[in-house]
Parts: C-alpha cells; structure tokens; sequence
C-alpha cells in the first residue's frame, strides 16, 4: 500500500512538474513570440519610415526637377517673347522712317506740282501775249490788203485813163507817145512796187522769220526734254527713256526738229521768197526795158496787151501766184503751222504727257508711290503692321494656344497614375527633360503665374506627403521586400485600333468592344489598350467591363495576369464608374497582387467603388499578404526551445 501511495505521489509529482514545466515552457515560448512580433513590429515600422522618407525624397526630387524645367520653359519663352518684341520694335521704326521718307517724298512732290502750276500760268501769260501779237499782225495784214486794193484800183483807173487818151490822138506820132520811163517818172503807183520797199515799208513783214519769233517767245524757247526733266523731279523717278519711249508727243519736241519738219516755215526769209517767186523776179524797171518788146511799137495799146507788168496789174493775181502772200490770214497760219497750231492752254493740257497730270489729287491717284500717303493705308497693307498689338501678338501666338490647365487634366496620361513609380514612368513631364520639347509641347506657358499652375494643376493638387501616402498602394503591402518582390509584369502591347467602319461612331465603337467580352477571346486584349485613355468615360467603362467579362472563369492564367495591369490603370480613372467597375473585375481575379489596389480602392472618396472594393477583398482572406514572413520564423525556432529540456 505504501509503495502503490508512493508510485502515485511520484505519478502526481511527475505530472504536476511536467504541467510546471510546460506552463514555464509555454510562457517563455509566449514571450519569445511576443519579443519577436514587437521586433517585427519595429522593424516593420522602421521600414514604412525608411519607405516614407524616400517617397518625399522622390517626390521632392520630382517636384524640384518639374519646377526648375517648367522655369526654365518660362525664361525661354520670355526671352523668345522679348527677342520677338524686340524684332517688332524694330521693324516698327523701319516702317516709321520709310513712312517720314514718303510723307517727306510727297511734300517734295507737291512742292513740284506747284512749280509747275506756277510755270503753266507763266506760260499761259505768254501764250495770250502771243495771241495779243498774232491779232495785231492779222490786223497790219488787213491794213496792207486795204492798201494794195486802193494801188489796184489807181492802176485800173490810170489805164482806162491811157486807152481814152489813145482814142482821142489815133494820129499822133509813135514818139509823141511818152516813154516807159515817163510813165515810171510820172506814175507814184508803178515808182514804188518792188519788193524791198514794201519790206523795208511793212513793220509786219519786216519781222516774219523764226529766229525773232523764237527769241521773242519765252515760251517756245525752252520746250526741251533736258529743262524740263532738270526743273521736274516727278518725271525724275519714271526715268526719261520710258516717258520718250511711251510718249510720242514729248519724242520729238526740240525746236530744230520742229523746224526741219515744217514745211511751212522751212522758207520764211524774204530772201527765199524773192528767188523762188515768178512774179517778183523781175521787179526793176531796167530789166523791162531791155526785155520789154514794146519800144518796136509806138502805140499804148501793144505796149498794154504785150508787156507782162501791165499785163496782170491787179493785186488778185499778185496774191493768188505769191506763195508768201497767199496766207495772209491768222487762219491759214494758224492751220498751217504745227508750231502755232497749239497757242492755248487747253490744247498744251491736252496733248502733253507732262501736263495732263497737274493738280496734286491726278498725281496720288496715278503715281504708284504716291498711292498710300497715309499712315492708316501703310498698317492696313503692311503684314507687319497688322499685328501691332501685344494682345493680337497672344491671341495669334501657337506657343500660347493652349490656355487652360483642365484641357490638360482631361488629355494627360499622368493624371491616371498616382503611384511615384507610375509617374516616373509615364509621366509625360518627367519625361521629357529637354528644353525644347517642353518649349514646344508644354501647355504651361498658357498659364503665367506659377500659384494658377499650384492651384490647377492635379499632379500639385496634394502638396503634403500624409496625402500621397494615404493614396499610395504600396503602403497597403507592410514591407518593402514584398514590394520588391510583387511580379509586377510590363506586357509588351502594340497600339493596335479597332478596325476602321463606315460610320465610326461612339456607340458602334462600345459595342465591338462589349462584342469582344462576350467572344471570350484574350486575344483581343492588346486592342483594348488603346481605349484606355479615350476621351469618351463610356468606352472606357466598356473596357473595363469587357475586360471583367474575360477575367471571370476565376483560373489565374497568362492572359488573366496580363489584364491586371490594364485593370489598374482603369482602377485609377477620372469616373467614378470605371473605376467601380475595374475594382469588380479585379475582384474576379484569383491573385494576390490585385490585393494592394483593392486596400487602395477601400480609400476611395466614392461609396460604391469602397463598398465593391471591401466586397471583393472578402473573396481574398484566404490569401496573406505576407506569406513568407512571419509563419516560417515561429515553426523555425519552435524546435530549438523544446529540444533545450533535453
């Protein structure tokens, strides 16, 4: 009995020092695991500290890259701006000083015209004193007409009187007759009818050459091409030749031309009409007297009827065989000569080139140069001038024709990406670090001031870095390996369009793509890809539904991982729509990797899509975030602590 009580003591002892043990085993184990999580816990701290610090140094760092191109996209814009308005300055001074030459052009030309309205009124003044002077000649050529009608009528009275004195002595003796030389002696009308003395008698004839009617007339004595081009600088600039090519009137207007081709006034020296006149080439009495046949018969009769002086006594035949005498008249004369068929001021107008054009209105209307006198008629024409202003200057410029930043919100690829890396990649601002293509595709410069780009700009929109690490996906994962470590595999896809139809509108475009969800052909999805980004929400909320439709078998195939990319960026889209229905599909997807976007989505400031994103996370608590972590150190070092009792 007493060894049976010892045994069960000993059993009892046994049993409670194992219970002790296992209680002081089971609360260092618990211990030890506590120690670890806290060290776990740390370390997972540490690290969303270490991860923090280096998203504000990214995004800092992308922040200070972005600002110093977008100024130095703004200092090159100015500079462009003020090299331009430079440029205009100077062409608006060259303009100026070619608008001062014209006008100063245009004064010298009406001071010009009134020379030469002053030297068409000297000249009508001489004209009329040539009128004057022809008129007084017309009326010394009547007189002389007056006179030698009265000698033609004394000669027919003194030879009826010589035929009745011949019928009263029919017997008297031939030498009783009186002589030639009595009848000259005796006769005043036949003493006086040479020409010489009714020259040297008659101022008028006395006078008749064109030397003295040219060194009398100012104004034909300087018709030349060479005075007038030296008084006149407004037919200085069409150049001469053209005006003596295109003007028949001005070719030959010299007076020794007008001289040579007058045939009225090639013989008009009383020289010439003396020699070459029948009538008055015999004019002395001698010269009758040798010729005269009328000495062989003694009476009056033979001598009337044979002797050619008396034979044509009367002043009618005189004037009709004298070419000299036979335009006496200012008429004739008048018609006759070129020179003085033009003595008014309406026909020299007419005729003349030169003066056809003299009052200052005929000359702005036909000079070319003259034609745009004003300063309102040069900024009119001019193509420099038509843009003075700064205001037309922006309102023209293509650098600045893109004024607002939400057209830039609803066309940039950036605004779809909030995450850094995403940015980094494809972030067409990061992008590009040259000047010139910021210079040549960057909208900013719409905007002037750098708080309006601040204030509008989405990717600025969330200065602090508690925001960015609200929104950020990566926090949702506890560590940074796993980060590192998610397949975030990039599909290399082609930009591949639906194929163009007749009528290639919005609708037909939704319902091929909603055609390709119901085929089930993953093929189709790299045709998808170039609708992510339409400007129409409900082509985008069709690829994301099509897209949902591919990806509901729930098997994690190839062509279901290559549409989580795709997904995440709808997940990310302006409307809230798409993106509520890029979460559904994302939650049909059987992975761990559509997990972080789903936390992600839980933060959405629209209800429904954190309502679809928390529905579609209760699909996923079979998978752990961190699969490798922590059960593997715990089984790790279980063995370890109860192998030490041993």
């Amino acid at each position: 009995m007493a060894f049976g009580n010892l045994v069960v003591t000993l059993i009892i002892g046994f049993v409670v020092g194992v219970g002790l043990a296992y209680w002081w085993f089971d609360k260092q184990i618990s211990n030890q695991k506590k120690s670890i999580e806290e060290n776990n816990r740390q370390q997972r701290e540490e690290q969303d500290k270490l991860y923090l610090i280096r998203t504000q140094q990214t995004i800092q760092e992308s922040e200070q890259k972005y600002q110093n191109q977008l100024q130095q996209a703004i200092e090159t814009s100015e500079n462009q701006y003020q090299a331009q308005l430079e440029q205009m300055s100077v062409q608006l001074q060259e303009k100026d000083t070619q608008v001062q030459q014209l006008n100063q052009s245009l004064f010298e030309s009406e001071t010009q015209v009134a020379q030469l309205t002053e030297q068409l009124q000297e000249s009508e003044t001489e004209v009329t004193k040539l009128n004057d002077f022809l008129i007084q000649y017309q009326t010394m050529l009547e007189e002389v007409n007056a006179e030698l009608e009265a000698s033609q009528a004394q000669v027919s009275q003194f030879s009826t009187n010589q035929a009745v004195e011949s019928e009263i002595q029919p017997e008297s003796p031939i030498l009783a007759s009186p002589t030639i030389e009595e009848i000259v002696e005796e006769s005043p009308i036949l003493a006086s009818p040479t020409i010489e003395e009714i020259v040297e008698e008659s101022p008028v004839l006395a006078s008749p050459t064109i030397e003295e009617i040219v060194e009398e007339s100012p104004v034909l004595a300087s018709p030349t091409i060479e005075e007038i081009v030296e008084e006149s600088p407004v037919l200085a600039s069409p150049t001469i030749e053209e005006i003596v090519e295109e003007s028949p009137v001005l070719a030959s207007p010299t007076i020794e031309e007008i001289v040579e081709e007058s045939p009225v006034l090639a013989s008009p020296t009383i020289e010439e009409i003396v020699e070459e006149s029948p009538v008055l080439a015999s004019p002395t009495i001698e010269e009758i007297v040798e010729e005269s046949p009328v000495l062989a018969s003694p009476t009056i009769e033979e001598i009337v009827e044979e002797s050619p002086i008396l034979a044509s006594p009367t002043v009618e035949e005189i004037v009709e065989e004298s070419p000299v005498l036979a335009s006496p008249t200012i008429e004739e004369i008048v018609e006759e000569s070129p020179v003085l068929a033009s003595p008014t001021i309406e026909e020299i107008v007419e005729e003349s080139p030169v003066l056809a054009s003299p009052t200052i209105e005929e000359i702005v209307e036909e000079s070319p140069v003259l034609a745009s006198p004003t300063i309102e008629e040069i900024v009119e024409e001019s193509p420099v001038l038509a843009s003075p202003t700064i205001e037309e200057i922006v309102e023209e410029s293509p650098v600045l024709a893109s004024p607002t930043i939400e057209e830039i919100v609803e066309e940039s690829p950036v605004l779809a990406s909030p995450t850094i890396e995403e940015i980094v990649e494809e972030s067409p601002v990061l992008a590009s670090p040259t000047i010139e293509e910021i210079v040549e595709e960057s909208p900013v410069l719409a905007s002037p001031t750098i708080e309006e780009i601040v204030e509008e700009s989405p990717v600025l929109a969330s200065p602090t870095i508690e925001e960015i690490v609200e929104e950020s996906p990566v926090l949702a994962s506890p560590t940074v390996e796993e980060i590192i470590t998610l397949p975030t595999t990039n599909i290399q896809t082609e930009n591949i369009t639906l194929p163009p139809t007749k009528t290639s509108s919005e609708e037909e475009l939704i319902q091929q793509i909603s055609a390709i969800g119901s085929s089930g052909n993953f093929g189709s999805t790299n045709i998808l890809t170039g609708y992510l980004q339409h400007s129409n929400p409900q082509v985008r909320y069709a690829v994301a539904s099509t897209l949902g439709k591919l990806t509901a078998s729930g098997r994690l195939s190839r062509e279901v991982q290559q549409s989580i990319p795709l997904l995440t960026r709808l997940s990310q889209d302006i409307d809230p729509s798409v993106r509520q229905e890029a979460i559904i599909a994302l939650g049909k997807i059987p992975s761990h990797q559509v997990i972080p976007i789903l936390q992600k989505a839980l933060r959405d400031p629209q209800i429904s899509v954190a309502q679809s994103a928390s529905i579609a996370l209760n699909k996923f608590k079979v998978y752990r975030v961190q699969p490798k972590s922590q059960p593997k150190s715990l089984m790790l070092r279980k063995p370890n602590i109860s192998s030490n009792p041993k």
